[in-house]
């Protein structure tokens, strides 16, 4: 039987990015309707309590939207699983905008 595509549902959400002095070369990007939530969630988990959201875009189809800037950023970085990055925070946050920009301009 063939997987199928999460992106297919519609889901409202934010797109983000989470930062670590703990972890500076890494980016985490990712999805979520309550991202200052989610964040809580990281920091649940590290006795630093040191990660921070580093930027946020909310998007009418989140998880399309994320499925595909995904795919995009591990062609351009070298990743640790699916949504950790080895990056710039900066970098890859310009990257996001310039791929979410184009997307925009081919609808």
């Amino acid at each position: 039987m063939a997987k199928k595509s999460r992106s297919r549902v519609v889901k409202p959400g934010y797109l983000y990015i989470v930062t670590s002095p703990t972890y500076p070369e890494w980016t985490k990007v990712g999805l979520s309707i309550d991202p200052k939530k989610r964040l809580g969630g990281y920091n649940c988990h590290t006795p630093m309590k040191d990660f921070t959201l580093y930027y946020e875009v909310y998007r009418k189809n989140g998880r399309l939207d994320e499925e595909k800037t995904l795919e995009f950023l591990q062609k351009i970085y070298p990743t640790s699983g699916q949504e950790w990055f080895r990056g710039d925070k900066e970098e890859v946050k310009k990257a996001i905008i310039e791929f979410l920009l184009i997307g925009e301009n081919n609808d």
